[in-house]
């Protein structure tokens, strides 16, 4: 499709994502069960700059929200900062700035020092454009049988159950929605959720006796 002035910046959105089509995981990280594939974020940002360019829209991050935050992590082992951002990413018509669409996405971040704000917002920003332009990343998360827990670390499967919940909430789902279709109440979603802070105090306790 051929860039023109007179397109609204829906259509332009819907060239771009024509352009672009697909975007490859390859950097594997985790280790050992716990490896899965990302898409890199300059194997994004380089075909959407292009793109964007080629048919004139400006896309930013318009707003962050921490949405949750804690640490993971217990006993002798070196705790680690998670962090959930929500962003909100708008695009422009650069030919008609009154134009804009926004779309809504998260990210999550673990890291031990101070780097877990940043990898949630790359995370969160990644998405967004991923999701805005339909960029097909080869795989479905939902579509892997879980992974077999025995003799993992509880604060893994910790991680896990985060990414999983956010992968939820990137395809719209809302908390609520999300307790209420898996049949639960709030107060059992919070019990499931603080389960993990339960055990690492029963293992502080244990440790103590």
């Amino acid at each position: 499709m051929e860039y023109s002035k007179e397109m609204n910046i829906w259509e332009r959105m819907a060239a771009i994502s024509a352009e672009i089509k697909s975007v490859e995981k390859r950097q594997e990280v985790g280790f050992e069960n716990n490896k899965y594939k990302v898409a890199v974020e300059a194997d994004v940002l380089k075909p959407v700059k292009e793109a964007e360019a080629k048919f004139r829209v400006f896309s930013y991050p318009a707003d962050h929200e921490i949405v949750s935050q804690g640490e993971l992590g217990a006993g002798g082992e070196k705790a680690k900062q998670f962090i959930r951002i929500k962003v909100k990413y708008v695009f422009v018509n650069l030919d008609s700035p009154e134009q804009v669409v926004s779309v809504v996405s998260y990210g999550d971040g673990v890291d031990s020092l101070d780097k877990a704000p940043g990898k949630a917002m790359t995370y969160a920003d990644k998405y967004a454009l991923m999701k805005a332009y339909k960029m097909v990343t080869g795989d479905d998360p939902d579509q892997n049988a879980s992974d077999d827990l025995e003799g993992h670390d509880i604060w893994k499967i910790q991680e896990r159950v985060q990414r999983l919940l956010t992968s939820k909430m990137k395809n719209g789902m809302s908390e609520e929605e999300l307790i209420a279709a898996m049949g639960m109440t709030a107060k059992e979603f919070r019990i499931c959720t603080n389960s993990f802070n339960n055990v690492a105090a029963f293992e502080a306790k244990l440790r103590k006796v």
